[in-house]
């Protein structure tokens, strides 16, 4: 994923700057922000275009002085044991683009080469899907959806933030993080959102 190309690269610079000015995007002070430094970058990274953003991503570690990361992704051996272990496993298209930044067929080609392969590799249906980024009305649009119910998916998950409930639009369920390290906090935030979802079904 490019997104992982671009973390390691800025986790393991020494540079003190990261100059992309001539890519249009500015220069950068690492040194004194690298976590903001780096949300600005992938923030405004993904909303390019994918040819942009393809030779932004494979310049960057040259730039910043590092050798280009490897070994970020799972290999299809891994991918295959999670599925046999009982991991579900979802499309998720194939370069990661923000699907109402493509045109209709280049969006349709992401998702369906995406489905195609992990379906390849697992030798099962692909039938669930999650939008990169994933912002409802932003990062995809009602025609993105029509794609995947054409395709076969029969789920698709958002990044709307939320519990699914049996009210819950099968093609946009929202999703949610419970991030905290401390178990109380954490079931806590689960009761929370679980009483919002079962609130919205009354």
């Amino acid at each position: 994923m490019w997104n992982d190309t671009v973390i390691e690269s800025l986790r393991r610079t020494n540079n003190k700057r990261l100059d992309l000015s001539d890519y249009g995007l500015g220069d950068f002070e690492i040194d004194s922000d690298r976590v903001g430094v780096l949300n600005k970058v992938l923030n405004t990274l993904k909303y390019l275009p994918l040819d942009e953003r393809s030779t932004l991503v494979e310049d960057l570690p040259s730039i910043l002085g590092v050798a280009k990361p490897s070994g970020l992704m799972m290999m299809d051996d891994q991918l295959k044991t999670l599925y046999k272990k009982g991991m579900g496993i979802g499309g998720h298209t194939v370069n990661h683009p923000i699907l109402a930044k493509l045109d209709t067929q280049q969006a349709r080609q992401e998702i369906k080469d995406g489905k195609q392969y992990l379906e390849e590799v697992l030798g099962e249906r692909i039938t669930l899907f999650a939008y990169p980024n994933g912002k409802p009305g932003q990062d995809y649009q009602q025609e993105h959806i029509d794609i995947l119910k054409d395709l076969g998916f029969n789920a698709a998950v958002s990044t709307a933030w939320g519990a699914a409930s049996e009210k819950s639009d099968l093609y946009q369920l929202p999703r949610f993080t419970p991030w905290d390290k401390n178990i109380p906090k954490c079931l806590l935030r689960l009761e929370k959102m679980r009483y919002s979802s079962l609130e919205k079904r009354l």
